[in-house]
């Protein structure tokens, strides 16, 4: 017979009471020893000790619960059960903070980090654009018990209402993310569903426009409109890059614009001047009054956008998405032939990643009519409300 730990009967040479029970000190708070004629006798007083030992470690426990616990006694061991309240007790420690809840806190140490320059004013906003969704699909549920099941129901949720593709991904694979990975920082999560998740996207078609479309847009737009397409077409830059240049970061001379680009570590660079921009920027400087500051003097993107809709209801000329950076790209490979140098104006950190995201086949021909486009005459700079506010101001 297999004996508790500390309990021993072991045979002696005592004539009458041959054997000994010996108890340790650790089990009762001394040590017991007790001698039995046979060995059948000492091996039901070991029965009887070890009944009180697991009398001694029973805690009392609330009917209710033992009858909750009696009801899967027959599906789980005891060590079994162990690990499943372990796990229980775990998660409880961990709190109970719903997905808006980090959220909320995510966005505001985002926040703080905008103040001291940390990240940019895009990045924030985005956080609270998506943000709001998440707190809508998941809302009281605890953010330690979203699976990636979950996630995955929550991608088909957003393509429910109409959101595209990389837009889902960025809710998911970029936001939702981000909000877990802060809570596991904090040290209150421990699990990142959305790592798990299937988030099938299909990759969106590369539309470009052409040279005649580009001709008809510049030749409708106001001046914001104008310098948009110039540098987003012709320099090849994110939108965001363009709303961080200024005039003074166009040096004429050397054929460069300056890009203090933050998206990786190829966005900071000098593009050149090609020819239809170094065209545009030559006329638009060397004017009566020639523009400074901000290229886009800080407008607002609802702005940018009310302005680019004119255009394109003024042209009918559908704008697709990323349209003026996969024309760059497509135009220029075809036309300068040399992918390093695309790459690096684009602020890619590989050739192979402006082939295969951003190139659409173009003909010769159709690239050289690209790289001669001209606006005849740019138009002047019209005062924002942000520059008429400072003017009232002096």
């Amino acid at each position: 017979m297999k004996y508790r730990k500390g309990i021993t009967l072991n045979r002696t040479d005592h004539p009458e009471l041959p054997w000994l029970l010996n108890v340790a000190k650790s089990h009762f708070g001394k040590q017991i020893r007790l001698r039995y004629p046979t060995k059948e006798l000492g091996e039901t007083a070991i029965l009887k000790y070890e009944n009180k030992l697991r009398e001694k470690e029973r805690v009392p426990l609330d009917p209710e619960i033992h009858k909750v616990v009696s009801n899967y006694q027959h599906i789980f061991d005891v060590d079994e059960f162990r690990q499943i309240l372990e796990a229980a007790v775990s998660r409880k420690k961990l709190g109970d903070g719903t997905v808006g809840d980090f959220g909320d806190r995510y966005l505001a140490h985002k926040e703080d980090a905008l103040e001291l320059g940390a990240v940019g004013k895009k990045f924030v906003d985005d956080i609270r654009v998506r943000l709001p969704r998440a707190k809508e699909y998941f809302k009281d549920t605890s953010a330690a018990d979203v699976t990636a099941e979950q996630v995955t129901k929550y991608a088909l949720w957003l393509k429910k209402r109409g959101l595209a593709p990389t837009t889902i991904k960025n809710y998911v694979k970029k936001e939702l993310s981000a909000i877990f990975n802060y809570g596991i920082n904090c040290g209150q999560l421990t699990n990142n569903p959305t790592k798990a998740a299937s988030i099938v996207t299909v990759k969106p078609d590369v539309g470009i426009l052409t040279p005649p479309q580009m001709q008809q847009l510049l030749n409708a737009s106001d001046h914001y409109m104008q310098a948009w397409f110039m540098f987003g077409a012709y320099a090849g830059l994110r939108s965001s890059e363009i709303s961080l240049i200024s005039w003074e970061d166009v040096d004429l001379e050397e054929g460069q614009v300056y890009v203090p680009g933050k998206k990786n570590i190829c966005a900071e660079r000098y593009v050149t001047l090609t020819a239809p921009l170094k065209d545009y920027c030559k006329k638009i400087l060397s004017g009566k009054n020639p523009p400074e500051g901000l290229v886009m003097a800080s407008l607002a993107n609802t702005s940018i956008h009310q302005r680019r809709k004119k255009a394109v209801k003024a042209t009918g000329i559908k704008i697709p998405r990323n349209a003026l950076r996969h024309s760059f790209a497509s135009h220029h490979l075809v036309h300068f032939g040399n992918p390093k140098l695309t790459a690096a104006e684009m602020g890619h950190s590989t050739e192979q990643m402006t082939f295969n995201t951003y190139r659409k086949a173009v003909k010769k021909t159709q690239a050289l009519i690209y790289w001669n486009a001209r606006i005849d005459k740019p138009l002047p700079q019209e005062p924002t409300q942000a520059q008429e506010r400072l003017a009232e101001a002096a």
